[in-house]
């Protein structure tokens, strides 16, 4: 875990795994380009005066995950704007294994680089990051920041697509929803999958997602280099203005993401 302290009222972490391979109990899934994502959002935060904590490959695992959730909640000072970035696999993940039972059949899931791709008696999913648990981790930000204060999310990853290996076709996600013994069905597009209800004392939240759940979110190749799709045209937003607590910029994301003929097949979604 690397931290840079440059302000006191801006926060960005940062999540991005390139090898999943590091950790054995991940075998399975490919490797992607999430690492580089970081690396290139980085000096754009710096240079906006973000205090940035970033985990990459074999930092990025669901324990220092939520420390990093959990710190976020208990020290970023009231009014402040907050961002957070995960460019890392994503999975559908039965609801009777989530820590919130009940709320639909598949949640989504945020996939660390501890996190196998298959239920079994060694490994129960428990250290995916489900949506409900995120959820509880954002709330309690947007708690401490305010009404005064600003979250982003952003999930550049999806929760369908194939293990492709091939670097010129790469897609962040799967095919193979994470359950016990229940078969996973894309058939409708749930419309809301995190917790962004006005509330009094709450700062507003917006998530940004890079497809719809049952889209292929595919890599881009920009300058010789894999990128997500989503996380580049952040970077190249933010990178001509600061970030604020205007919305705007997100529909300016959106409008390239849907201009670029390389992402004609996957929709970008914003939940607000």
């Amino acid at each position: 875990m690397t931290t840079t302290t440059h302000a006191q009222k801006k926060y960005a972490l940062l999540v991005g795994i390139s090898n999943y391979r590091i950790m054995p109990i991940a075998y399975e899934w490919n490797n992607i380009h999430g690492k580089d994502d970081v690396d290139m959002l980085t000096p754009t935060f710096k240079a906006q005066g973000f205090n940035i904590t970033s985990l990459t490959d074999g930092e990025a695992t669901h324990a220092n995950i939520v420390k990093a959730l959990d710190k976020l909640s208990r020290t970023v000072a009231k009014g402040s704007i907050v961002y957070i970035h995960f460019s890392t696999h994503g999975q559908s993940f039965d609801d009777v294994l989530s820590p919130r039972r009940g709320d639909e059949e598949w949640d989504e899931s945020i996939v660390p680089v501890d996190a196998a791709l298959s239920y079994s008696e060694r490994y129960k999913g428990q250290n995916h990051l489900v949506d409900d648990e995120l959820n509880n981790y954002t709330t309690a930000i947007r708690r401490r920041l305010g009404e005064s204060g600003m979250l982003y999310v952003t999930v550049d990853a999806c929760h369908a697509g194939g293990a492709s290996r091939d670097a010129s076709d790469v897609t962040r996600g799967t095919m193979r929803g994470f359950s016990k013994d229940k078969k996973y069905k894309p058939e409708r597009e749930r419309p809301v999958y995190y917790d962004t209800k006005s509330q009094k004392g709450l700062a507003p939240v917006v998530f940004l997602e890079a497809c719809q759940a049952k889209e292929l979110n595919t890599e881009i190749q920009i300058y010789g280099k894999y990128h997500g799709p989503l996380s580049y045209y952040v970077h190249k937003v933010i990178s001509s203005q600061p970030l604020g607590k205007s919305t705007a910029w997100i529909y300016q994301v959106k409008k390239l993401m849907a201009a670029d003929p390389a992402l004609s097949n996957q929709t970008m979604r914003i939940e607000q």
